[in-house]
């Protein structure tokens, strides 16, 4: 049984059973990671103290997250996984039986779309990144304007090397790019979807999840082998996965504070309900009032400024899905599921 306090979510499956997958939870000292259900699906939880993660150093944050992944990982050798953001704590059980209520349709719906589906994550990287590079120097243009720059004093020729490498740099990116579009061509044929995740450097050619339906797993991995052939000495591949489908269906759920809305609220002198066009109202005179640029020596209109700002961005956000009551009761009904917008290539 768990004991009272905050609930780390980790993903939810469709399942109507109560289940204890044992003593694996993020917080490292046997917290019990068991199901929350809500008629045929169910959230995975374990306790937590309701923290911010934002707050935490990077070595503690990393530890976390990896042992947040490790238990989605876990509960997948079984089940359809949709995993939740990290960091994502409700109130309670009672809280967490909300959640689930409030956004059943958006969770089952998100789950059927997943079904017996993994993330395979591909990276492709130059063999030896110093070898492209001549390779590149190598061509006439760049080749011939390195010459030309070698007939220079040094001391007159610094925008010309800054040029050479920016020469250089193009035709290593158009390089990468007609390779990355060869290879993605080959494997997405295998794949239900893909997503490019941004490059860490320049020895790598491409960074793409692929989502992929369980049964088609060898048959990607056979085209990735037949890719690292075909490219043998010039590009190396590495597979990671299987994986929960992390980039495609990653869930953000949103609950909002009593306290912050109250707040935000009363610093645009609002009443317990309000329009959208009321509250764009407020904030654009109480803004033209206190403006820094109306009050350029004034400490407090700067203060009210950020303040009013501050408000209007928590009502905005509260409001978007047409919720305009702030009485307590509905405040804390709130809640706001969506596909996390994972960051992507340029």
């Amino acid at each position: 049984m768990m004991a009272n306090g905050g609930k780390h979510i980790y993903c939810v499956i469709k399942t109507d059973e109560v289940r204890n997958f044992g003593s694996i939870g993020i917080g490292g000292q046997g917290d019990e990671v068991c199901t929350v259900p809500h008629r045929d699906i169910a959230a995975v939880v374990s306790d937590s103290p309701v923290i911010s993660y934002s707050s935490l150093n990077k070595e503690d944050l990393v530890r976390q997250l990896a042992a947040h992944q490790s238990v989605v990982e876990q509960v997948m050798k079984d089940y359809t996984v949709l995993s939740i953001k990290f960091g994502t704590i409700a109130r309670d059980v009672e809280n967490v039986k909300e959640i689930l209520k409030k956004a059943y349709t958006d969770f089952k719906s998100a789950l059927e779309k997943m079904d017996n589906k993994v993330e395979l994550d591909v990276v492709a990287l130059w063999s030896d990144l110093n070898s492209t590079f001549q390779e590149i120097g190598e061509k006439k243009e760049i080749k011939e304007f390195k010459q030309e720059i070698m007939r220079k004093p040094t001391d007159q020729t610094y925008e010309d090397r800054i040029n050479s490498g920016k020469m250089v740099k193009s035709v290593l990116d158009e390089k990468r790019n007609r390779c990355a579009t060869e290879i993605l061509e080959v494997l997405k044929e295998e794949a239900e979807d893909f997503r490019s995740h941004p490059l860490m450097d320049d020895s790598m050619i491409m960074n793409t999840a692929f989502l992929i339906n369980r049964s088609k797993e060898k048959e990607f991995e056979q085209k990735v082998n037949q890719l690292n052939e075909k490219y043998r000495e010039k590009i190396d591949f590495r597979i990671v996965g299987s994986l929960p489908p992390y980039s495609f269906s990653t869930m953000e759920v949103r609950t909002v504070e009593f306290e912050a809305v109250d707040a935000a609220r009363k610093a645009l002198g609002l009443d317990d309900e309000a329009t959208m066009f009321e509250i764009k109202e407020a904030y654009r005179d109480l803004t033209h009032k206190c403006h820094p640029d109306e009050n350029p020596d004034d400490i407090h209109a700067m203060e009210q400024f950020k303040r009013v700002s501050e408000a209007y961005k928590m009502l905005t956000y509260y409001c978007q899905h047409y919720k305009y009551s702030f009485r307590e009761a509905d405040v804390k009904n709130f809640v706001m599921v969506k596909v996390l917008e994972l960051p992507e290539s340029p």
